[in-house]
């Protein structure tokens, strides 16, 4: 929404910069090409009733000259123009905008999961949720993810995920656990917004950093997870392989061929 305030106050500064030559040129060319002055307050009333096309006031008897009348002419048409140059740069869009899918910024679920962050790891941690028939909300701040995650029928909110407001419209303070899984610094925020909304919630937070482990415990986790030591476990319980190739078996064998 910043962009589309950014481009219309930039829209208007335009306008009235072209306002303000248009003035300067027409109170030139009626002290010029017509001999009638006039102040410049007069010059920019003219100039507004010819570009919004709304009609020319008590200076139309006074264009008497072929340069004058250019300059209306070329007005008049700049007039014309900003009007279809509106439409399809900001009208047009806005409305656009307007009708899009908005991002829901709320739940009414209770007894809940409520995940802080949409990572390849809470999808993970969602199906297991599905699976065991637990109900549970994402919360996001990318707006057009949550849209596609609602449009695929995975609910999801929109917000801010370090304020207090947001976790309020997830309804952790009525949920039976949180899971943040964002950054190191946002988790510790996170935990202590929550912790302040309900003492009786279950918070799990996902550290990258086994130093921040503790200040989150102390913040109010209840569960740290560690995606490394998770990952080395896993691939300590794969199985060796039985054999491995004898490479000196076989270039002593190249070595006797030869």
């Amino acid at each position: 929404m910043n962009h589309w305030w950014r481009r219309i106050t930039l829209s208007l500064v335009a306008v009235l910069v072209l306002v303000l030559v248009y003035a300067w040129l027409y109170r030139l060319g009626m002290a010029t090409f017509e001999g009638e002055p006039r102040t410049y307050a007069q010059a920019i009333r003219t100039v507004i009733e010819t570009l919004t096309t709304a009609g020319f006031g008590g200076d139309a008897d006074d264009w008497q000259s072929t340069p004058m009348n250019l300059i209306v002419v070329m007005m008049n048409l700049t007039g014309v123009l900003l009007v279809f140059l509106a439409l399809p740069l900001i009208v047009v869009p806005l409305f656009q905008q307007a009708l899009e899918d908005r991002p829901p910024e709320s739940t009414d679920l209770t007894d809940h999961v409520v995940i802080c962050s949409y990572t390849p790891r809470s999808d993970v941690l969602a199906g297991e949720l599905e699976a065991a028939n637990v109900p549970y909300v994402f919360v996001d701040d990318d707006a057009e993810l949550v849209v596609d995650l609602n449009n695929e029928g995975t609910n999801a909110i929109y917000g801010e995920l370090d304020q207090e407001e947001t976790l309020r419209a997830a309804n952790a303070g009525q949920a039976d656990a949180l899971v943040t899984d964002i950054d190191d610094e946002t988790n510790a925020v996170v935990i202590l917004t929550a912790r302040e909304l309900s003492s009786d919630l279950t918070i799990v937070s996902v550290v990258e950093d086994d130093e921040v482990a503790s200040y989150h415990r102390y913040a109010g986790a209840d569960e740290i997870v560690r995606p490394r030591h998770v990952l080395g476990r896993s691939l300590a319980r794969r199985p060796r392989r039985r054999s491995r190739p004898n490479f000196g078996t076989r270039s002593n064998s190249a070595r006797t061929s030869r």
